[in-house]
């Protein structure tokens, strides 16, 4: 959007000045748009999970960042990659375990 605005051509000489202008509009430029997916359902134990993130309609190209309760997930960390806006959890474990009496 920082190029559109009124751009403005003058020429002059000793006999005087010509003007002409012309104002640019930027067209062709959407927001992201995401394609909900269904609730992922990981298993302990599972080698690999892939969470999907379906970017549609953004002009330009949206770019993509997973985070993990608020706070941005490492890329290509031994535990997780991004792959085609995807994000690919690896072995997944248990971390808390509640028992009820």
């Amino acid at each position: 959007m920082e190029d559109a605005g009124r751009f403005v051509c003058e020429a002059s000489n000793s006999f005087g000045k010509a003007t002409h202008s012309v104002d640019v509009e930027i067209g062709g430029i959407r927001a992201p748009v995401i394609i909900p997916n269904p609730r992922a359902t990981a298993l302990a134990g599972e080698p690999s999970k892939t969470l999907l993130c379906t970017v549609q309609d953004a002009k330009p190209v949206a770019t993509v960042m997973w985070t993990k309760n608020g706070h941005p997930l490492p890329i290509d960390s031994p535990k997780f990659s991004i792959v085609n806006n995807n994000l690919v959890i690896r072995n997944i474990k248990v971390r808390r375990c509640y028992w009820n009496v």
